[in-house]
């Protein structure tokens, strides 16, 4: 029996001198939480990435192209140059919209002039009917 009890003796002296767990425990858990938020960030990275690498290749073709279209109208392609290009196309729309408005309300008053006169030159129906009657009435001595 005293070999038991010096056994059980050396288990809690060996427990004693252990450090606590406890600490441990609660570093793994916030291991385990970093490597999450890590993960979660290295895909939001990858995404970014990605997008970043799409933006840089359309802003080459972009340029590409207006490298040639400055080529092909032998015009420079640098920003002074481009911005007058881009606000002389703006003034040309915008004078396409209103010449536009201009012709609807031209064509707008035509119309009306061309439904005046036509009212002025054939009464409507209902008035046609009546004069209609009236002259037969009259033919026959009744008004």
């Amino acid at each position: 029996m005293s070999t038991t009890t010096a056994l059980l003796d050396g288990v809690a002296a060996a427990e004693r001198d252990l450090p606590a767990t406890g600490a441990i425990v609660g570093a793994l858990g916030k291991l385990a939480g970093t490597r999450a938020t890590l993960q979660a960030l290295r895909t939001v990275e990858g995404r970014a990435r990605t997008e970043l690498d799409q933006a840089i290749a359309e802003a080459s073709d972009r340029e590409r192209r207006l490298h040639g279209t400055a080529a092909a109208h032998s015009i420079g392609a640098d920003a002074t140059t481009v911005q007058l290009a881009r606000d002389a196309i703006d003034r040309f729309i915008r004078s396409g919209d209103r010449l536009v408005g201009a012709r609807r309300d031209r064509a707008s008053q035509h119309e009306q002039t061309i439904q005046g006169r036509t009212w002025y030159r054939r009464p409507p129906p209902e008035r046609l009917v009546g004069d209609t009657l009236r002259r037969q009435k009259v033919g026959r001595g009744a008004v």
